[in-house]
Protein backbone atom coordinates (compact mmCIF):
# COMPACT_ATOMS: atom_id res chain seq x y z
CA UNK A 1 0.00 0.00 0.00
CA UNK A 2 1.20 3.50 -0.78
CA UNK A 3 -0.28 6.16 1.50
CA UNK A 4 -0.51 9.49 -0.35
CA UNK A 5 -0.96 12.49 1.95
CA UNK A 6 -0.26 10.07 4.82
CA UNK A 7 -0.25 12.56 7.70
CA UNK A 8 0.97 10.58 10.75
CA UNK A 9 -0.01 7.22 9.23
CA UNK A 10 -3.22 6.31 11.05
CA UNK A 11 -4.99 5.02 7.95
CA UNK A 12 -2.01 2.95 6.79
CA UNK A 13 -1.48 1.64 10.35
CA UNK A 14 -5.04 0.25 10.18
CA UNK A 15 -4.28 -1.35 6.81
CA UNK A 16 -1.06 -2.80 8.23
CA UNK A 17 -2.95 -4.30 11.19
CA UNK A 18 -5.40 -5.80 8.67
CA UNK A 19 -2.49 -7.60 6.97
CA UNK A 20 -1.56 -5.21 4.17
CA UNK A 21 2.06 -4.30 3.40
CA UNK A 22 2.67 -0.55 3.75
CA UNK A 23 5.43 0.42 1.31
CA UNK A 24 5.56 4.19 1.33
CA UNK A 25 4.17 7.25 3.06
CA UNK A 26 4.10 10.60 1.25
CA UNK A 27 3.33 13.97 2.77
CA UNK A 28 4.80 17.48 2.73
CA UNK A 29 4.40 18.02 6.49
CA UNK A 30 7.74 17.19 8.15
CA UNK A 31 6.38 16.55 11.68
CA UNK A 32 3.74 14.17 10.34
CA UNK A 33 6.41 12.20 8.43
CA UNK A 34 8.46 11.81 11.61
CA UNK A 35 5.42 10.29 13.34
CA UNK A 36 4.65 8.16 10.27
CA UNK A 37 8.23 6.84 10.34
CA UNK A 38 7.83 5.91 14.02
CA UNK A 39 4.59 4.06 13.25
CA UNK A 40 6.01 2.26 10.21
CA UNK A 41 9.62 1.26 10.80
CA UNK A 42 10.15 -0.41 7.40
CA UNK A 43 8.83 2.50 5.28
CA UNK A 44 11.07 5.25 4.01
CA UNK A 45 10.09 8.89 4.03
CA UNK A 46 12.13 11.69 2.55
CA UNK A 47 12.03 15.46 2.69
CA UNK A 48 14.48 17.18 0.37
CA UNK A 49 14.90 20.78 -0.61
CA UNK A 50 17.25 19.68 -3.39
CA UNK A 51 16.10 18.28 -6.72
CA UNK A 52 15.51 14.54 -6.34
CA UNK A 53 17.58 12.39 -8.66
CA UNK A 54 15.35 9.80 -10.30
CA UNK A 55 18.17 7.79 -11.80
CA UNK A 56 20.02 7.08 -8.60
CA UNK A 57 19.35 6.07 -4.99
CA UNK A 58 21.00 4.38 -2.01
CA UNK A 59 20.18 0.93 -0.64
CA UNK A 60 21.43 -0.04 2.82
CA UNK A 61 23.37 -3.27 3.36
CA UNK A 62 20.23 -4.92 4.73
CA UNK A 63 18.02 -3.68 1.86
CA UNK A 64 20.51 -5.04 -0.71
CA UNK A 65 20.69 -8.41 1.11
CA UNK A 66 16.88 -8.69 1.26
CA UNK A 67 16.59 -7.63 -2.40
CA UNK A 68 19.02 -10.40 -3.35
CA UNK A 69 17.05 -12.95 -1.34
CA UNK A 70 13.52 -12.23 -2.57
CA UNK A 71 14.61 -11.16 -6.08
CA UNK A 72 11.67 -10.22 -8.32
CA UNK A 73 9.45 -9.64 -5.28
CA UNK A 74 11.63 -6.72 -4.12
CA UNK A 75 10.60 -3.35 -5.56
CA UNK A 76 11.90 0.18 -5.22
CA UNK A 77 9.21 2.85 -5.57
CA UNK A 78 10.01 6.47 -6.44
CA UNK A 79 7.50 9.30 -6.40
CA UNK A 80 8.69 12.32 -8.34
CA UNK A 81 6.86 15.57 -7.61
CA UNK A 82 7.17 18.84 -9.49
CA UNK A 83 4.94 21.86 -9.91
CA UNK A 84 3.51 20.44 -13.14
CA UNK A 85 3.27 16.69 -12.68
CA UNK A 86 3.64 13.74 -10.34
CA UNK A 87 4.95 10.34 -11.45
CA UNK A 88 5.23 7.11 -9.49
CA UNK A 89 7.91 4.72 -10.78
CA UNK A 90 8.74 1.12 -9.84
CA UNK A 91 12.09 -0.63 -10.19
CA UNK A 92 11.72 -4.39 -9.60
CA UNK A 93 14.59 -6.74 -8.60
CA UNK A 94 17.51 -4.28 -8.40
CA UNK A 95 20.04 -7.08 -7.72
CA UNK A 96 18.96 -8.95 -10.85
CA UNK A 97 19.12 -5.74 -12.91
CA UNK A 98 22.65 -5.13 -11.58
CA UNK A 99 23.76 -8.68 -12.40
CA UNK A 100 22.38 -8.32 -15.95
CA UNK A 101 24.24 -4.97 -16.39
CA UNK A 102 21.03 -2.92 -16.72
CA UNK A 103 21.84 -0.74 -13.70
CA UNK A 104 25.09 0.19 -11.97
CA UNK A 105 25.89 -0.38 -8.30
CA UNK A 106 28.81 0.84 -6.23
CA UNK A 107 29.40 -0.46 -2.68
CA UNK A 108 29.16 2.39 -0.14
CA UNK A 109 27.79 1.26 3.22
CA UNK A 110 25.24 -0.63 1.15
CA UNK A 111 24.92 0.09 -2.56
CA UNK A 112 24.72 3.32 -4.53
CA UNK A 113 22.44 2.48 -7.45
CA UNK A 114 22.46 4.48 -10.67
CA UNK A 115 21.29 4.05 -14.23
CA UNK A 116 20.77 6.18 -17.29
CA UNK A 117 17.44 6.76 -18.95
CA UNK A 118 18.96 5.37 -22.17
CA UNK A 119 19.95 2.05 -20.53
CA UNK A 120 16.96 1.49 -18.30
CA UNK A 121 13.59 3.16 -17.95
CA UNK A 122 11.56 2.12 -14.89
CA UNK A 123 7.87 1.36 -15.23
CA UNK A 124 5.61 4.38 -14.71
CA UNK A 125 2.75 3.27 -12.48
CA UNK A 126 0.87 6.54 -12.18
CA UNK A 127 1.25 9.84 -13.98
CA UNK A 128 -1.00 12.74 -13.24
CA UNK A 129 -0.65 16.24 -14.65
CA UNK A 130 -1.74 19.53 -13.29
Amino acid sequence: MIDLFCDCGGLSLGFEQAGYNVLLGIDNWKDALVTFQNNHKVCKTTISKKRIQLYGFHMSVNEWRVAGTIKEHYCVYRLMLSENDKTLFILRNPVGLYKSDKIYAEPRDGMEISFSEDDFNPTKLLVWKR
